[in-house]
């Protein structure tokens, strides 16, 4: 049974728009910035967004999700 949630990950291509995005438009609290890594806080759940360069790969899946 999941009774908690710590972190979530995402890869972004333009870091310095998510975090417009993600602080200004859904109101989260940007606790943390460095060129590899930016951590926000979603009330109470900490949201990981690590830049990548170019385009960020597709990540092939079947019926049951991402392998």
């Amino acid at each position: 049974m999941i009774v908690d949630i710590q972190d979530v990950y995402y890869s972004v291509t333009q870091p310095k728009r998510a975090i417009k995005f993600y602080t200004e438009g859904l109101g989260m609290k940007l606790l943390e910035e460095s060129e590899y890594w930016i951590a926000l806080d979603c009330y109470g759940i900490r949201i990981g967004l690590h830049p990548e360069e170019g385009p960020i790969p597709i990540v092939p899946r079947d019926d049951h999700g991402a392998f």
